[in-house]
């Protein structure tokens, strides 16, 4: 019977530095060193500070969403290409705190804060 693994996060966002222009049916970006990195740094933060649970998603944009899971809590970190980051907390699935727009000093801030007691 075949099995699937789960690929670190980390893997995945240094494989999102291979993809090339058209990646997504032809419209997908390639990310950008730094958006890579920052993504990256978010990740490891949430794993230090709360959860190892994290996974993380491309974008057909350049932006990446890293994601974390802690019991019934959800975080969600959307780093877009240009820097800006929105953020989603949800707790049992209702969205508990929901910031767009955030410099990337202040969403490492909510990553640095976050417990599982969030």
């Amino acid at each position: 019977m075949p099995t699937t693994t789960h690929r670190p996060a980390r893997e995945k966002i240094l494989d999102f530095s291979r993809y090339s222009k058209g990646w997504d049916y032809g419209e997908g970006k390639p990310f950008s060193p730094e958006t890579i990195r920052r993504a990256l740094l978010i990740n490891r933060v949430i794993i230090a500070k709360c959860t190892p649970e994290t996974d993380a998603f491309p974008g057909p944009d350049g932006d990446i969403m890293v994601t974390a899971y802690c019991d019934q809590w959800y975080w969600e970190f959307l780093i877009n290409a240009s820097g800006r980051v929105t953020y989603v907390a949800e707790k049992d699935d209702r969205v508990i705190d929901e910031r767009a727009d955030l410099s990337y000093d202040e969403a490492l801030h909510l990553a640095r804060r976050l417990t599982k007691q969030t």
